[in-house]
């Protein structure tokens, strides 16, 4: 049985990293895949798996997805959202190029109950085309990205200044 003074946190890069932007999320799970995180956490590059992912949450507390969210404003621009906020935004927003994959596994594991607390990180893309590099402003916000959910998880773990 796990401690249960100890959280367990997953943090789940999404995306298609054949679509240059589209995969700034599994970019972002590699550089923190890198990093020396707490024992706690799990990182994992999830792709486009969809309902497959919805193993890798049972048994979490917490939950940080990074994905592209197509908010029509700049690109590089950074997010920060609870999946229950995506109805307070406009219909005209994709908020992600995959959403409804996302969003359907976050409420199967709901009504399962194995739904973690959930923080989205998402970053607007720049180019939705076929390649692996990331544009510019994508590449250049991506460190700031990863150092807000490193943030997130210091928070969650309660260490560090938050």
């Amino acid at each position: 049985m796990r401690d249960k003074k100890k959280s367990q946190v997953l943090v789940l890069g999404i995306g298609n990293e054949i679509l240059q932007d589209e995969g700034l999320g599994i970019h972002a799970a590699r550089m923190l895949e890198k990093m020396n995180l707490p024992e706690e956490v799990e990182v994992i590059a999830g792709g486009t798996a969809g309902l497959a992912l919805l193993p890798l949450l049972k048994e979490k507390d917490y939950l940080i997805v990074i994905d592209a969210v197509n908010a029509r404003t700049e690109p590089g621009a950074i997010f920060k959202f609870k999946p229950d906020q995506v109805d307070v935004y406009p219909l005209e927003y994709q908020l992600s190029f995959h959403q409804l994959g996302l969003y359907d596994v976050l409420r199967v594991a709901q009504l399962l109950g194995d739904c973690p607390d959930t923080t989205i990180f998402g970053m607007q893309p720049g180019t939705i085309s076929w390649g692996m590099e990331l544009t510019p402003p994508i590449a250049d916000n991506l460190p700031r990205l990863v150092e807000l959910v490193v943030e997130e998880i210091n928070k969650i773990l309660g260490k560090g200044p938050h």
